[in-house]
Formats: C-alpha cells, structure tokens, sequence
C-alpha cells in the first residue's frame, strides 16, 4: 500500500556443494520494477576485495551522485554466505554533482583459500514520489592477504640470481 512505483533492487542466492560436499554460495544482481522503471542517478562502484583466510578488510564503495539535487541513500551490502561484515546497511546524504565513499568490513567466515565470490552493493533512495536504485558488484578473492597474490617472485630471484652471478 506504502510502495512507491519505481525500480528496487532484488538479490538471487544460489546454494550448491561441490563434489566433496562443501558448501558454497553466490549471488546475483536482479530488478524488481513495480509499475514504472525509473533510472538512477546514483551510482556505485567497488574494486576487488583481497581477503585472507583470517581476518577483515575494508570494502571501499565509490559513488557518484550525477543529479542536481541532494539524496539521502540507502546502502545495502550483500554478501554470500561465506563471508561477513558486522553493518550490512547504511544511510547517508550526497550532494549534488558529488563523489563520496562509504567501507564495509568484510571478513571471511567460510571461504576457502583460492575461492572467488561475487558481493554486491545496492544504493536505493526517493524523489519526487518515485524510488530509484542502482547496483554494483564486484569479486572477493580469498588467498593470503600478508603477501600479494600477484607477487613478482620469480622476478626477485632472477635479480637474486644475475647478482650472484656477477
């Protein structure tokens, strides 16, 4: 009775095992639009999350407010079941032709060393008696988090290598 028309932001959670009978979770980005699809002038992004196996790390969500007028938007983190945050929303205002940021702590729960998850983010407000949303996803990786996973070892032990030669 009290939902605006406009578009709001749905989330799919899919269960599975794999063959050892682990088991896993992800999510996806869905719409629901009730009677009239509007567009978003807000909107979010986010980097890739490098977990470790323990621990947290700060997810960063960059957005963008391309509109003429200040919103006070709502802020959902999903996550899968894997993974968690102590805050899964946040409310906050953004001006006019602004960027701002907002972090989540992300910590791992279950997730295995090596495994990708997709995590989401929804940015929902109101205006003019229409509710407006967009979505932003991005990929946790859980490895290691005291040494990048992308380090240049084999450089080091070339260099390591020529010097000793020399």
């Amino acid at each position: 009775k009290d939902l605006l028309e406009g578009k709001y932001p749905a989330t799919v959670l899919t269960e599975y095992t794999d063959i050892n009978g682990y088991l896993f979770s992800s999510i996806s980005p869905a719409s629901i639009v009730y009677k009239v699809s509007t567009n978003s002038k807000v909107t979010g992004s986010i980097s890739e999350l490098l977990l470790g196996v323990e621990g947290s790390e700060k997810l960063t969500l960059d957005i963008k407010n391309l509109d003429d007028v200040q919103h006070e938007i709502k802020v959902k983190l999903f996550l899968p079941r894997e993974l968690k945050t102590n805050n899964y929303e946040k409310i906050m205002p953004i001006n006019a032709k602004e960027k701002d940021q907002i972090e989540f702590d992300v910590s791992n729960l279950a997730a295995l060393k090596g495994s990708a998850y997709v995590i989401l983010t929804s940015l929902e407000y109101d205006y003019n008696n229409m509710h407006y949303s967009s979505q932003a996803t991005a990929v946790a990786k859980v490895g290691d988090n005291r040494i990048p996973q992308n380090f240049p070892w084999i450089y080091i032990l070339i260099f390591l290598l020529i010097v000793i030669f020399v």
